[in-house]
């Protein structure tokens, strides 16, 4: 395979991974997303989903041209054989995404503080290696019983995340209820880990 198809393959399969990123953060936005914002986020994954699927069609137009284009007649069996290895080897490559490592992070914070927790939201959206799935207060259904959703939520993490500040310090809720029971987690893992 010529060397600009190989590195334009290459750009193209790294734009798509950029393009699922977005896709997964964008369908994430969408779960929580109300009205409007809903509408327009459906619109943006549509548009991405068309965008993937060009993409897809580009690289494969670029692998049929190179394989009915190339003629390999003229070229020493050495280069002959890393060229059949090379098609071999982009054949079996995917375009679709790695599987990614999941991480369950409960997020505490005061429903005052909304924002800081958007902002943390946008921030563990976009890594290539880990799968966020945070778990808020916002994912609590109408008339279920908090407490235990919570406990549920937070034994069922990896981690915990506590979005400390004064709204959040001076909650009751927090300290009766997600900081105990995030205490009493540790001190669990501590006296395990510790004494066996």
């Amino acid at each position: 395979m010529a060397y600009g198809t190989e590195t334009e393959i290459k750009g193209i399969k790294k734009a798509i991974d950029l393009l699922l990123e977005k896709q997964e953060f964008l369908s994430e936005e969408l779960g929580i997303a109300s009205g409007n914002q809903k509408f327009s986020l459906k619109k943006q994954l549509q548009q991405l989903e068309t965008e993937l699927e060009t993409y897809r069609q580009k690289i494969q137009k670029l692998k049929e041209e190179n394989s009915s284009t190339s003629d390999l007649k003229g070229l020493d069996n050495k280069t002959q054989k890393a060229h059949e290895e090379m098609k071999e080897n982009l054949k079996e490559e995917e375009i679709a995404p790695k599987e990614k490592k999941k991480i369950n992070i409960f997020v505490s914070y005061s429903s005052k503080d909304r924002d800081l927790r958007e902002i943390l939201q946008s921030h563990l959206i976009h890594r290539k290696d880990f799968e966020y799935l945070q778990w808020t207060d916002t994912q609590i259904d109408l008339g279920a019983d908090w407490k235990s959703t919570i406990e549920k939520a937070l034994k069922g993490s990896n981690i915990a995340i506590l979005l400390v500040s004064s709204n959040f310090a001076s909650s009751s809720f927090i300290n009766q209820n997600e900081l105990t029971e995030f205490f009493e987690r540790q001190q669990k893992l501590f006296n395990s880990s510790c004494f066996g």
